[in-house]
C-alpha cells in the first residue's frame, strides 16, 4: 500500500513539474533573424550570413543552409516568398556557431563558401549555374530545428568577366516627396501634421535623409513644388529642418536624377476634369515649374509625366500640354490579353483620342516586395532577388521595370539603405531614370507577331472635388478686381494668388478648400475697409456747382477707384457724368464733382466706390445731404411773370383812379 501511495505521489509531481520545465524550455528556445547577407555572390567568394540569435547563442547550436532549385518564373518566386514550393535541394552546408565570430546584441557571423573559396568543404554551397536560389536557413540543436526562415541566394557565375550578362535589367525607382499644403488658412501658421512629417524622424524627413545615400543610384523624383517651397521657408526659422530641405534640393538639382513636372499642389486629375476645373490646370503647372526652377535651378522637362491617377480625359489634356511620355499605375490599365509569358518590362502605346503616347506602368508586385513584417535584411534581399529573376527571364533582351512609391510613403530606412547599396554594383540590374528608361528601351511587341503592343485605360469613375468651378471662378474674379485696384505688387494680392493655387489641391476637405477661397475675399475686404468716403452736408447756392467730396485712404499706397454718384429723388443732374475714375493717394483727399440742382430744398446724394472694373464694392454706399437754395428755370420765369403782372395791374389801377378823379373835378 505504501508503494502504491509513493508511486501516486511521484506521478503527481511529474505531472506538475514536467510541463513547467517544458514550458520554460519553450519560452527560452533561441530564435534566429537575418541581419545581413550579400545581395549577390559569384565564384571564389564567401557567403556570410549575419544572424541575430536571441537569447544569446548557447553552446552546441548549428546553422544549416539548404540550397533549393533555382526559380524560373515570377509566379514560382512568389510561391517561395510565401514559403511554399521551394523545390528540390541542390546542396547543403552546416556550420557550428561555437567557433563563429560573435558581436553585440546576439549577432553571430556564419561564413559559407562558394566554389573555389578557401573554406571547409562542408561549409561550401555549389550552385549549378547563374540563377536565383531559395535558401532555407535553420538554427539547429542536438534535439532538432529550433527556428528557420527562407531567403534567396543570387548567384552569378563569372560576374566579373566581360559580357557575363548581355543586358542588365533597367530599373527605375520613382520617389514621391509629397504632402498636403503646409500652411493653415492664415498663410503663415504651419499645419501641425505636415510640420511633423518634416521634422527629424518624420515621414518626409526620412525620405530626405535617404537621398544622400542614393549616390550612384539614379532616382526619379516626384516632388510637390508647394511642399518643397514650404519646407525651405520653414527651415529659415527652424534649424532642424534645414538638412532635410537641403537634401531634397540637392537631389532634385542633381543631373544624375530626373525631376518630374508637377502642378503646384497635388491634384487628382480625373476628378479635377470632372469638376470643370480643367481650364485652371495650366496655371498650376506653370506655378509648379517656376517654383521648382527657383528652388533647384532645374528647368523641368514637361514632356514626361507621372499621371496618378489618370483617365481618358486627363490623358487627353496632358497631350494638349505636349506630354508624349507618361508613367501610370498598373491598376489604371486593362489587363493584357492574353497575359504575357514574361514579366511586362517595356514601354507600350496608350491611345489618347486620335493619337497616342508612349507609356510605362509601375509594377505593384515588385513594389510589394519591400513591404511586410519580415526583418529589413530579408525584405531587401527579396527585392533584389525578385529583380534579378526578372533580369534572368531574358538576359539578352533590353527590358526594364518601374517601381513608384505611394504619395504617403514612409520609408523603412534600413530596407531602402540595403537596396541602394546593392543596386550600385548589381551585375544583373542597372538603375536608370524614367527619361533614360524611355530612351534606352524598345517598344514592347507581341512575341508571336512582332506587332507593337497597345494597352488601354481601365474604366473609372472620377470622385468629387473639394471646390466647385463656380466657387473658384468667383474667387478669381474677386482677386482680378482687387488686383486692378491695388496693383500686382500688393502683399494682399500675393496672398490671394497663393490661396487660389493651394485651394485646388485634391488633398483638402471641402471645408478646408472653402476656407482657402475665403481668404481672397477676406484679404480684399480687410484692405478696402481702410478706404472711406466722409459723410457731410453740402449747400448749393448756384444752379450748377462743384461739390467737394472727401475720401480717406489709410492703406499707405495709392489706390485707383471708380466713384459713382446718384440722386434717387431726381432733384440733381451730373453734367460731367455720374462716374469718375480717380487715384486716391494715402491720407485724406478732396475731389470736386459737378452737380446741377433741379429744385430747391434738401435731397440725398449717394456716393458708391468700387474697383476700377466695377466688380468689387468698396465699403457701403455713403449718403451726402445736399441743400439747394436756388430756383429752377421754370420757377424763376413764373416769379418774374407774377411781378410784371402785379406791376401792370397796379399801374392800370392808379391810372383809372386818377382818370376818375379828374372827371369828377371837371363835372363839378
Amino acid at each position: 500500500m505504501r508503494r502504491v501511495f509513493a508511486v501516486l505521489i511521484i506521478g503527481v509531481i511529474c505531472a506538475l513539474v514536467l510541463p513547467l520545465r517544458a514550458g520554460a524550455a519553450t519560452g527560452t528556445a533561441p530564435k534566429m533573424a537575418l541581419v545581413d547577407q550579400p545581395p549577390w555572390v559569384t565564384d571564389n567568394g564567401v557567403f556570410p550570413l549575419r544572424l541575430r540569435i536571441s537569447p544569446a547563442a548557447e553552446p552546441g547550436l548549428q546553422v544549416r543552409v539548404s540550397l533549393h532549385d533555382h526559380v524560373n518564373t515570377r509566379s514560382n518566386f512568389e510561391e517561395t516568398v510565401a514559403g511554399a514550393n521551394l523545390g528540390g535541394i541542390v546542396d547543403t552546408a552546416s556550420l557550428s556557431l561555437d567557433g563563429a565570430p560573435k558581436g553585440a546584441s546576439g549577432i553571430v557571423l556564419a561564413r559559407f563558401g562558394l566554389p573555389g573559396s578557401n573554406v571547409p568543404s562542408d561549409q561550401v554551397l555549389r550552385p549549378p549555374g547563374t540563377g536565383v536560389y531559395p535558401l532555407s536557413v535553420e538554427l539547429r540543436s542536438a534535439n532538432g530545428v529550433l527556428d528557420q526562415f527562407v531567403t534567396w541566394l543570387v548567384y552569378v557565375r563569372g560576374a566579373n568577366s566581360p559580357g557575363a550578362v548581355a543586358e542588365p535589367l533597367r530599373f527605375t525607382w520613382v520617389w514621391s516627396v509629397v504632402a498636403p499644403p503646409a500652411h493653415g488658412p492664415d498663410g503663415q501658421t504651419p499645419d501641425p501634421a505636415v510640420l511633423s512629417a518634416l521634422l527629424p524622424g518624420g515621414r518626409l524627413e526620412k525620405i530626405a535623409s535617404l537621398l544622400p545615400k542614393a549616390k550612384g543610384v539614379p532616382l526619379t523624383l516626384d516632388v510637390s513644388p508647394e511642399t518643397l517651397r514650404s519646407w525651405v521657408d520653414f527651415a529659415q526659422e527652424r534649424a532642424q529642418l534645414r538638412p532635410g530641405a537641403n537634401a531634397v534640393r540637392t537631389a532634385a538639382s542633381s543631373s544624375a536624377n530626373n525631376l518630374l513636372p508637377a502642378p503646384y499642389v497635388p491634384i487628382d486629375l480625373p476628378a479635377f476634369e470632372n469638376a470643370g476645373l480643367d481650364r485652371y490646370l495650366s496655371s498650376e503647372l506653370i506655378a509648379g515649374a517656376g517654383t521648382l526652377r527657383r528652388l533647384t535651378g532645374i528647368r523641368v522637362d514637361p514632356r514626361t509625366a507621372f499621371l496618378d491617377p489618370v483617365d481618358g480625359a486627363a490623358l487627353g489634356q496632358q497631350r494638349s500640354f505636349l506630354v508624349d511620355q507618361v508613367l501610370v499605375r498598373d491598376h489604371a490599365l486593362n489587363p493584357q490579353e492574353p497575359p504575357p509569358t514574361l514579366t511586362a518590362a517595356r514601354p507600350f502605346s496608350l491611345p489618347s483620342g486620335d493619337s497616342s503616347v508612349v507609356a510605362a506602368s509601375t509594377n505593384p508586385t515588385v513594389e510589394s516586395w519591400l513591404e511586410g513584417p519580415q526583418p529589413a535584411a530579408l525584405r531587401a534581399q527579396r527585392f533584389i532577388a525578385g529583380l534579378s529573376l526578372i533580369a534572368l527571364e531574358a538576359p539578352s533582351a533590353a527590358r526594364g521595370i518601374v517601381a513608384a512609391t505611394p504619395r504617403d510613403w514612409s520609408p523603412d530606412s534600413a530596407v531602402v539603405t540595403r537596396v541602394l547599396r546593392a543596386l550600385r554594383a548589381d551585375p544583373l540590374v542597372k538603375p536608370v531614370t524614367l527619361t533614360q528608361y524611355f530612351a534606352t528601351l524598345p517598344h514592347d511587341t507581341d512575341p508571336k507577331t512582332d506587332v507593337p503592343i497597345t494597352r488601354t485605360l481601365a474604366p473609372s469613375t472620377p470622385g468629387g472635388y473639394p471646390v466647385s468651378a463656380d466657387q473658384y471662378a468667383q474667387a478669381r474674379r474677386t482677386l482680378a478686381s482687387f488686383r486692378s485696384l491695388v496693383g500686382t505688387h500688393s502683399a494682399s494680392v500675393a496672398r490671394g494668388e497663393q490661396a487660389l493655387l493651394v485651394a485646388l489641391t485634391s488633398m483638402f476637405s471641402t471645408s478646408r478648400a472653402n476656407a482657402e477661397l475665403a481668404v481672397v475675399g477676406q484679404k480684399a475686404a480687410d484692405f478696402l475697409s481702410q478706404i472711406t468716403t466722409t459723410q457731410q452736408r453740402v449747400t448749393l447756392t448756384a444752379r450748377r456747382a462743384g461739390i467737394p467730396l472727401t475720401f480717406r485712404n489709410a492703406t499707405e499706397q495709392a489706390v485707383r477707384v471708380r466713384v459713382l454718384l446718384a440722386a434717387p429723388s431726381g432733384k440733381a443732374l451730373f453734367p460731367d457724368g455720374a462716374e469718375k475714375l480717380i487715384t486716391l493717394q494715402p491720407g485724406n483727399q478732396t475731389v470736386r464733382f459737378t452737380v446741377e440742382a433741379r429744385a430747391t430744398g434738401t435731397f440725398a446724394m449717394i456716393v458708391t466706390l468700387t474697383s476700377e472694373d466695377g466688380q468689387l464694392p468698396i465699403g457701403a454706399p455713403t449718403q451726402i445731404t445736399v441743400r439747394s437754395t436756388v430756383f429752377s428755370g421754370w420757377g424763376a420765369a413764373l416769379t418774374i411773370g407774377a411781378v410784371l403782372f402785379l406791376a401792370l395791374w397796379w399801374a392800370n389801377h392808379i391810372w383809372r383812379s386818377r382818370r376818375a378823379a379828374r372827371a369828377v373835378v371837371a363835372t363839378a
